[in-house]
Formats: C-alpha cells, sequence, structure tokens
C-alpha cells in the first residue's frame, strides 16, 4: 500500500506508532523533514541540500494577510541557563497562541532540536539553523547588529516567510509578549509599509514592576521620552514587498530596531506608528543577552539604571493587562490547533 498520502497520523494505522512530532522540523523553504535525531550531522546535510530546491507546501496566501512572527532562539551552549531559556519562550508562545485573530504563524530559528520542549501546536514551526557563516565564527552571541547570531536566524526566517507568502513580519524576541489583539489591529490597519510599536511596556520580570513607553520616567539621548521600539527590538512589523530581496531586509534592518522607523521615513515609506501598549519588553529574566556581553559595559550600566527607575517609578500590570498580554495563561478558546503551514 502507498504511504505517499495523508497526513503522519493516517500513516501510524498502517505503519504502525510514529514517533512524535516526526515531521515538524521544517527546512528554509518550508518543507517538512525527517528528524534525524541521532544523525545530526545528516539531518544538517539534508537541510542544506533541501534549500535549494522549492517548496513545494501550501503558501500562506498574501491576500489573507497572514503575520509571520519571527523569534530567534539563542543557541543552548550560549544561554545562561536552557531550562529558563525555554520557560521564557513558551511564556513568548502562549502571548501568541492566545491571539483573537488566528491569521498567524510562527517561526523559531533554533541550532537546538526544542519541539519536545515547546507547545504542540500546529501554528508554530521549528526551522534548525545547524551554524550560520559569517567572519568570526559560528554561533557567536553579539550586539554587532551585521553579522550576529540574531539577526541572520532573522534574516533566514524573513526569507522563508517570504516564500510561504506571508504579508507581515514581526521579528519577537524569545521572552518578550505581545498584547492578544496584535494581529487584530494589524489585519485591519493594513499598513502599506509596516508598523512601528512606538508605545509598549518594559518590566521587571523578577518584581513584576512595568513601566510605559513613551513616559517621562525614561528619556532618550535627546532628552525626550523614548519610545518603545527605541528600546525594545520586539517593535517592528514589516510589510512583505512584492519582490523580496536582501538588500530590503538590510535596508530598513540592517542597524537595529531602532532606526528602523527614521529610515522608513527617509525613504519615503513611513511605518504606521501604534501607541497603544502592544507589546512587554521583559527585563532582568536571567537571559537578557546584553546583561552577559563583556564588551558592552556601557550598555550593561544604563540597563541596570533603567530597572531601578522601573521598581521606583513603575507599578504591577493590571489583571486585565496580564491576562492580554498571556501572563495568565492558555486562554481555551485558543487551545485547538490550526492548520500548518506545511500542510
Amino acid at each position: 500500500m502507498s504511504m505517499d498520502n495523508g497526513s503522519p497520523r493516517d500513516r501510524r494505522s498502517v505503519a504502525g506508532p510514529v514517533r512524535p512530532r516526526l515531521f515538524r522540523l521544517v527546512n528554509c523553504e518550508g518543507r517538512q523533514i525527517p528528524h534525524l535525531r541521532n544523525f545530526p550531522v545528516l539531518e544538517f546535510l539534508r537541510a542544506r541540500i533541501l534549500e535549494r530546491f522549492p517548496s513545494r507546501s501550501k503558501k500562506f496566501g498574501a491576500e489573507e494577510g497572514v503575520l509571520l512572527f519571527a523569534i530567534p532562539l539563542i543557541a543552548k551552549a550560549n544561554c545562561v541557563n536552557w531550562d529558563r531559556t525555554i520557560g521564557l519562550l513558551n511564556k513568548t508562545l502562549i502571548s501568541i497562541m492566545n491571539q483573537t485573530d488566528e491569521n498567524f504563524r510562527v517561526l523559531i530559528a533554533a541550532n537546538d532540536d526544542i519541539r519536545s520542549l515547546i507547545p504542540d501546536d500546529r501554528r508554530i514551526e521549528v526551522v534548525m539553523r545547524r551554524a550560520t557563516s559569517w567572519k568570526g565564527g559560528i554561533g557567536k552571541p553579539n550586539h554587532q547588529w551585521r553579522g550576529s547570531d540574531q539577526v541572520l536566524k532573522q534574516l533566514l526566517l524573513t526569507k522563508m516567510g517570504s516564500k510561504l507568502g506571508a504579508k507581515y513580519i514581526m521579528y519577537l524576541d524569545a521572552d518578550d509578549l505581545v498584547r492578544n489583539d496584535l494581529v487584530l489591529k494589524i489585519r485591519e490597519e493594513k499598513p502599506r509599509f509596516g508598523c512601528v510599536l512606538t508605545g509598549g511596556f518594559v518590566e521587571d520580570a523578577t518584581t513584576g514592576k512595568a513601566l510605559h513607553l513613551p513616559g517621562k520616567n525614561l528619556l532618550n539621548a535627546e532628552g525626550q521620552p523614548m519610545r518603545f521600539d527605541q528600546y525594545c527590538g520586539s517593535s517592528v512589523i514589516l510589510t512583505y514587498p512584492k519582490t523580496f530581496t536582501e538588500n530590503w531586509f538590510w535596508s530598513l534592518y540592517g542597524e537595529g530596531h531602532h532606526t528602523v522607523r527614521r529610515k522608513m521615513i527617509e525613504k519615503s515609506m513611513p511605518a504606521v506608528d501604534v501607541e497603544e501598549p502592544m507589546a512587554v519588553y521583559r527585563l532582568n529574566t536571567g537571559e537578557n543577552l546584553s546583561f552577559h556581553v563583556s564588551n558592552e559595559t556601557q550598555l550593561l550600566s544604563w540597563r541596570a539604571s533603567v530597572l531601578i527607575t522601573i521598581n521606583s517609578k513603575g507599578r504591577s500590570l493590571t489583571a486585565t493587562q496580564r491576562r492580554s498580554f498571556g501572563l495568565a495563561g492558555l486562554q481555551s478558546r485558543n487551545k485547538a490547533p490550526a492548520i500548518s503551514l506545511s500542510e
């Protein structure tokens, strides 16, 4: 009997038990590939080879206005505490899965197989990235924007989203939170070029105190109230151009999130400013990269002063706000899996 048709669940009755999540790994083209847990070298080579071939996966369909959440995850070898990193990622995923508008997908670029550690939701796909190539080494975390592990993973996910037909892409750090109506707001706005979240919360994850940005308590270099996008990386939502090129990505995002708004204005393609607090930037999680990079002492000192300000001037999020950002857990209406991007 042919086994070419049907889902992995359909095959179980024919071929016996199937390992959970067997086909949940995808390559850069969106094609699912078998998990070769015991053969990491073969797994890497297979993924790299499949990148060269056109994908046969079903595309999102830009007319649907699908928003892609692109999450670059730090490698296990580079993080401080892996269990804590995964716990923070799962809170981020819960805030996404609580969206009132389900026209979204999630792609996570990871160096490690995390599929058994995250929710088994078919809106979420993991893109394995065994190595990155640039001067200076493989997978080294840093805040030097071009060539960093984070931005190269973001570029990878941007390419994949383009090939899968996403309409919008939001770059989301693996420990930040989004409000449950973010997708709805963006799809209603239908931004021609993109949106920048100028409003949001900065929270001390340890104490639960938070400040709303922009506000008088945190000022930028010009002495003006600091916008959320100037401080937090989870603040940029771009509308894919009709023809995607890497230059489009680098020209807008090549110097970091804090310059995107200005660059878009300079290019006569202004972003829509979203002033409502649509995201939470979580500090003091124990895994914030800028708290552990030794060559950024000035940034480290400034972040420490921000925490002091948050705890002296801030307040805890209300119960309603906590629910809206997923801090009260996954809402029951969103527990049913959606259609996989690869079906």
